[in-house]
């Protein structure tokens, strides 16, 4: 009997630490060292020892301009968690190279962390919740199979969330056109010729200004078909991509490639 009750203690000890300082923070009624900040549609959780980051505060209007930029709509509220320390993250997130990440949303869609690097590195804090409210939103309109699937189709799932986040973090328009004059843009868009090494800051805004590309020349409507689709599908999102816009997956990225080389696209900002 005494065994089975220290087991057992032992147990909830655990979970209770899984809930207060684990990957179950979010879900947690008690979240040691976080302020709440409760908005119609999310709810923020920051260091309580500091003022909240005044991006944080458009976040009812930035999911409503996700709704519109997508045609789709959220399910449910959003969590967030602005993490005050690595720890936290590390614990919040075990399985993942928190390190490398600004932000990082729940494959279910309705947890998003955004992590210290954000900070540290003086990026927006703005543009990296836009950038994971799109995850979160195109997450809650589809299963988290479909989503893990997505993540192989980076052009996509990552393009429009880098679009809709006007993120200038990683390469300005003039940095990005001078590196894609000298690079086969194909290596970063096309999933089976990915390019090795493989560079991130570069990846995102040519997978950014592909979407826009393809947004801008068929239209938001189409454009918002084709991402409904292949949300469902994700599997078959270059095998789609003809079906929808009239023109094959390597054709649209040879013309992408060549718009941009010619200076006549991404369009100045």
């Amino acid at each position: 009997m005494r065994q089975l009750i220290a087991v057992t203690a032992g147990i909830l000890v655990l979970a209770a630490g899984a809930f207060a300082y684990g990957p179950l923070l979010p879900w947690s009624p008690v979240k040691p060292g976080y302020t709440a900040a409760s908005f119609r549609s999310a709810r923020v959780y920051y260091d309580g020892a500091r003022a909240m980051n005044p991006d944080y505060l458009a976040i009812d209007d930035a999911m409503a301009e996700a709704e519109a930029f997508h045609k789709l709509k959220f399910r449910h509220p959003l969590t967030v968690i602005a993490c005050k320390n690595w720890g936290d993250c590390g614990r919040g997130l075990p399985w993942l190279p928190v390190g490398n990440l600004g932000g990082v949303t729940l494959l279910t869609g309705g947890v998003i962390y955004i992590t210290p690097k954000v900070e540290e590195k003086h990026l927006h804090t703005g543009e990296f919740l836009r950038h994971e409210i799109s995850h979160a939103l195109i997450s809650q309109n589809t299963s988290p199979l479909a989503v893990y699937e997505l993540g192989k189709h980076e052009w996509l799932f990552e393009g429009i969330a880098v679009a809709f986040g006007h993120q200038q973090d990683y390469f300005t328009r003039g940095e990005f056109l001078k590196q894609a004059a000298q690079t086969e843009l194909a290596n970063y868009i096309d999933p089976i010729q990915r390019a090795t090494p493989w560079n991130p800051r570069f990846a995102y805004p040519t997978e950014r200004y592909f979407v826009e590309f393809i947004r801008n020349r068929f239209g938001e409507d189409r454009f918002a078909s084709y991402l409904s689709k292949t949300i469902a599908r994700p599997e078959r999102a270059e095998s789609m991509f003809g079906d929808t816009f009239g023109i094959s997956f390597a054709e649209a990225i040879a013309s992408y490639q060549k718009s941009v080389r010619a200076g006549a696209w991404p369009p100045a900002e």
